[in-house]
């Protein structure tokens, strides 16, 4: 079988590991039809059963279990836990029938107590579940209010923030042509989300944010003073930083032809 090692960086996530596509889908396909057996697609999450940490998820294409393994005569329950077992069983021999996987390596060697989900009904995109909670006492997946995200959109053309999102899943990059999202949880921009409307300027030594009142049709929305204040004086973000290192090259050789 083809393997096909292709990396996207997960990094602005807070993973220590990138997604890894380990091989193409329909390699793995033809390769279980070719021996007679029933491709079964699932997407599995692992979580700390203690702390209800996220470490990892794999989407998988693996045999699909026959009537002799799991009876259609099992009652729904029985027939539930025979498939969770099933799966479970199956996790140690899956490296050959992975698609894709996101793993925060760290916190995956550091777990000694571990749970696997099957989380294929929700449909997200591996890494998806990366700020939701598991409680192993209820046996429930959650993503409570302190799970939630904050995200700003900036359009890249004139650097303008065009929109403040929250989500409890990452939101990606490719938002819109020519825009890109910023995760600003966790950075003096949180406490101020909703009211992040502006534009970042390039100073000469450094990137810095002017802020300006919304506008919805002809009615301006005025931002109280004292937030304005705070968003002038607070950092850029790193993570913000880092993506305009490009701009800074621009601007640096605009001013040098100068």
């Amino acid at each position: 079988m083809q393997t096909d090692l292709v990396r996207r960086t997960y990094a602005k996530h807070g993973l220590t590991r990138p997604i890894v596509q380990v091989s193409a889908r329909q390699d793995i396909i033809d390769h279980l039809r070719s021996l007679g057996l029933v491709p079964w697609e699932r997407k599995l999450a692992w979580f700390h059963r203690d702390t209800g940490q996220w470490l990892g998820e794999r989407l998988v294409i693996i045999p699909a279990p026959t009537d002799d393994v799991i009876p259609l005569s099992l009652s729904t329950e029985a027939r539930r836990d025979a498939l969770n077992t099933y799966l479970q069983i199956g996790v140690p021999f899956l490296d050959g029938f992975t698609v894709e996987e996101a793993f925060d390596a760290d916190a995956w060697d550091a777990c000694a107590r571990a749970v696997c989900v099957d989380v294929t009904r929700f449909g997200w995109p591996t890494g998806d579940h990366v700020y939701h909670d598991w409680d192993d006492v209820t046996r429930f997946l959650d993503w409570p209010e302190r799970c939630v995200r904050k995200y700003i959109e900036v359009r890249l053309s004139d650097m303008q923030v065009i929109n403040n999102q929250t989500s409890h899943r990452p939101i990606r990059d490719n938002a819109g042509s020519g825009q890109v999202v910023f995760d600003i949880t966790n950075t003096p921009y949180a406490a101020h989300h909703g009211d992040i409307f502006g534009q970042f300027v390039w100073t000469g030594t450094k990137w810095t944010f002017v802020h300006k009142d919304r506008k919805f049709g002809r009615k301006r929305i005025k931002t109280a003073p004292r937030v304005r204040k705070a968003l002038m004086a607070a950092s850029v973000p790193d993570t913000i930083n880092a993506h305009f290192k490009s701009k800074e090259k621009q601007h640096a050789r605009t001013a040098h032809s100068v």
